[in-house]
């Protein structure tokens, strides 16, 4: 090998670092899942050149719940039908959790073919998206353009991309689920203000109270003319809550209707 091979080596090794950094920073800079998957099967497709790609994720149970391409127009992917389920090659990937390089696709022992109306495939190259032991999903490429077959530097330089996309769907990811979480909790909250809304409405318009006082082995209710102010009290005993009561509602607070057990809890409804 001359030294001008050489030079032109380093080149376009130079070259291809400098595009992964490039692409690395591209899938990094959403949050958003869906532009985060889409944007690095485009960036993983540039990197190789391949014609078309796709990135599968796929559930516990082994089924493909999410696919995203490049390469095909929404006319395409309309007449080849529903998504794939993790048959043949796509499950196999995900089983192995190894690059995978093909010059021939359809030769390969686990290869089911393609639906009618799909585009030929020939040359393949596949790379799993893994964060240490979570399988995040697979990237699936085809057709190098120009050439017969994807190369051994291609394979190098997708598995380190594989690694930068991993960090940019987890964290997209982990980004999706806290944006979920507080918008559950808040929901939450605004349930619990309506409720807390209707019930002082309730006691408000409500022309009787009912006081409840639970003891430890016996239950008092009386019903009383509705107070003007709600009755919220923190007393421990029955000798505090009579007067409390007398207080806000007048009467003599050594009245023994009263049950002289300890106080667990007032509703006034």
């Amino acid at each position: 090998m001359t030294t001008k091979n050489l030079q032109n080596e380093n080149d376009q090794l130079r070259k291809r670092f400098t595009q992964l950094s490039d692409l690395g920073r591209r899938i990094m800079s959403s949050l958003n899942l869906e532009e985060v998957l889409q944007a690095v099967i485009d960036a993983a497709c540039d990197l190789t050149q391949a014609r078309y790609g796709a990135l599968g994720v796929f559930d516990e149970d082994g089924r493909v719940t999410t696919f995203v391409t490049h390469g095909l127009s929404a006319e395409e992917r309309e007449r080849i039908g529903k998504l794939p389920t993790g048959q043949g090659l796509l499950g196999y990937l995900h089983e192995a959790q190894a690059p995978m390089r093909l010059a021939d696709l359809s030769k390969h022992e686990q290869s089911v073919g393609f639906p009618v109306n799909h585009p030929p495939m020939g040359s393949f190259l596949g790379a799993p998206i893994r964060l240490g032991d979570t399988k995040l999903g697979n990237l699936y490429l085809t057709e190098k353009i120009d050439e017969p077959e994807f190369t051994v530097e291609d394979e190098d330089v997708l598995v380190l991309f594989a690694g930068q996309a991993a960090l940019a769907i987890n964290n997209a990811t982990r980004f999706e689920a806290e944006r979920v979480a507080r918008a559950e909790a808040e929901a939450s909250r605004l349930q619990l203000e309506v409720e807390r809304r209707r019930l002082e409405i309730l006691v408000e318009t409500s022309p009787v109270g009912v006081l409840v006082i639970e003891g430890a082995d016996k239950k008092y209710r009386s019903s009383i003319e509705r107070p003007s102010v709600s009755c919220r009290c923190h007393a421990r005993t029955s000798r505090q809550l009579t007067t409390i009561l007398t207080a806000r509602f007048g009467g003599d607070p050594m009245d023994k209707s009263i049950p002289s057990t300890t106080c667990q809890s007032i509703a006034l409804c």
